[in-house]
């Protein structure tokens, strides 16, 4: 499924909830906003069944640290990917809530010039943040 741009697949194994800045942070230690959604682990959650059907529960399952993210999606964590032949990129994770699952996609980054950039953006979201909540009213 094509979500946004993005060539996605269907997670069996995530769900989502919407966020709790008191218990959920992202990957720079900051509280996740309660309008923005955060992943978790199926396999975290409680299961209860209703009609012969499964469903989890993800009220206090620990959510997936996210660099950035939104209402309906998280943009996980810059890794480094080495091949066969010593050649290195780099990859981001982005996850979708779309139509009650999550879907999964992977952007990768092989020119230095796009690697660097993707750095900086992660720097200044951090430092942009910090400011934010000095300026808070």
């Amino acid at each position: 499924m094509i979500i946004k741009g993005y060539k996605t697949r269907k997670s069996n194994t995530l769900g989502y909830r919407m966020g709790n800045p008191e218990k959920d942070k992202d990957l720079h230690g900051y509280p996740v906003s309660s309008n923005y959604v955060v992943f978790v682990k199926i396999a975290d959650c409680a299961i209860y069944e209703k009609d012969d059907q499964k469903y989890y529960k993800p009220d206090n399952a620990k959510s997936i640290p996210v660099a950035y993210g939104g209402t309906f999606y998280g943009y996980g964590k810059l890794k480094k990917l080495t091949n066969f032949w010593k050649e290195v990129s780099y990859y981001r994770t982005v996850y979708f809530a779309w139509d009650a699952k999550v879907y999964t996609a992977r952007i990768t980054y092989t020119e230095k010039d796009e690697i660097e950039h993707q750095k900086e953006i992660d720097k200044r979201d951090k430092k942009d943040y910090k400011e934010a909540l000095k300026n808070k009213p």
